[in-house]
């Protein structure tokens, strides 16, 4: 099965510091009704109730329609996601967060609205659950600053609303480290981030994503092999090694993947499609199951999309159903190792190629 990837939105961030005593305690005194909201909800869905009692139960802990609409649709995705893996629904780790959905009638968002490109005014829960609204500096990541001046031009003239979030990375009594994301359209993102527009030839490069490495393969139209390249990010899956800094790296390695193939005419990228990936079980090796925590093909999918977009490739996901044997089989006579034979493998389905035919036409490099 071969589908195109398409994503509609992402995410653009900011952080502000809080100095003000009384603001903090209020933001996380949200925080935690937020999350009480959640839970309720979480128990609402398991229990079968429907929506608009559960939402009369969140309105308990969250006396804000947006808010605890908010409540819901989170619950209701980790319902679902958990279903569709057979689990049930983890208990929920002690999070300093909170998100309201946008309106563009409301100028973008009614209770985390950007006043200017570089202020956000924030509704909070005061005592007995009053409600009252104050002011968060914000200062946008470099990359995403004419981003969030644009949105909010745009929401300031009701042309466009956008979801928000509100995160508390870290907190005292005097002092607040704050994270400010802002939910925008993929067409706006790629306004200002977009490198290149158009590819530059029609080679396929088919990626194999692991926790510790990242190959390529890059064939022609007719499923020739042209080359192949390996990426070795072996240090994120070491102890200790920061969760940031492991996206980050994830990131820099996508980049340099997506760059690699622009620069060697490819059109089309293909990645494994994460729908169909299926889910690792812990084994007694500790250091299997450390990168089995750490497997990110699911994060790096969204992250492949929208690195792809930047440099003008068109992303695709294949089944990678017998992949991996396939790859064992052919792998030694190629002269490839089994990861990068995957990512050879990954390019010919998206072709409509059957592998072992083509195999047989292939020259070794």
């Amino acid at each position: 099965m071969i589908r195109e990837a398409i994503i509609d939105r992402v995410t653009v961030r900011g952080f502000g510091k809080v100095r003000d005593s009384d603001a903090i305690a209020k933001l996380v005194f949200t925080a935690r009704m937020y999350r009480l909201g959640v839970l309720t909800a979480l128990e609402c869905l398991e229990s079968k109730i429907p929506m608009k009692e559960c939402m009369f139960k969140i309105k308990r802990f969250v006396p804000n329609q947006k808010y605890a609409h908010a409540c819901y649709e989170r619950a209701r995705e980790m319902y679902k996601s958990a279903k569709r893996k057979g689990r049930k629904v983890k208990q929920l780790r002690q999070w300093f967060m909170f998100e309201s959905i946008g309106d563009r009638l409301d100028k973008g968002n009614r209770n985390i609205r950007l006043s200017s490109p570089n202020e956000v005014r924030v509704v909070v829960f005061a005592e007995k659950f009053g409600i009252k609204r104050i002011k968060l500096p914000i200062k946008p990541l470099k990359t995403h600053t004419e981003i969030i001046k644009e949105l909010y031009e745009l929401g300031s003239s009701k042309l466009l609303g956008y979801n928000a979030r509100c995160i508390i990375r870290d907190y005292s009594r005097d002092e607040a480290l704050v994270e400010l994301q802002f939910i925008v359209p993929v067409d706006l993102y790629l306004k200002y981030r977009r490198i290149y527009d158009k590819p530059r030839g029609r080679n396929i490069g088919g990626i194999d994503w692991n926790s510790d490495r990242a190959n390529l393969a890059i064939v022609s139209p007719k499923g020739e092999l042209l080359d192949h390249k390996t990426w070795w990010f072996p240090e994120t899956t070491s102890h200790g090694y920061p969760r940031i800094a492991r996206k980050t790296k994830q990131s820099q390695v996508l980049s340099e993947i997506m760059d690699y193939c622009y620069h060697h005419g490819c059109g089309v990228v293909v990645f494994e499609d994460p729908n169909i990936i299926k889910t690792r079980r812990f084994t007694k090796n500790s250091t299997v199951n450390r990168k089995i925590t750490r497997w990110t093909k699911r994060e790096a999918s969204q992250m492949f999309i929208l690195k792809a977009l930047r440099y003008g490739l068109k992303p695709f996901f294949v089944n990678p159903a017998y992949t991996s044997k396939l790859a064992g089989l052919i792998a030694k006579d190629l002269g490839l190792d089994r990861h990068t034979a995957s990512a050879y493998i990954l390019a010919l389905e998206y072709l409509g190629l059957r592998p072992k035919e083509a195999y047989q036409n292939l020259q070794k490099p």
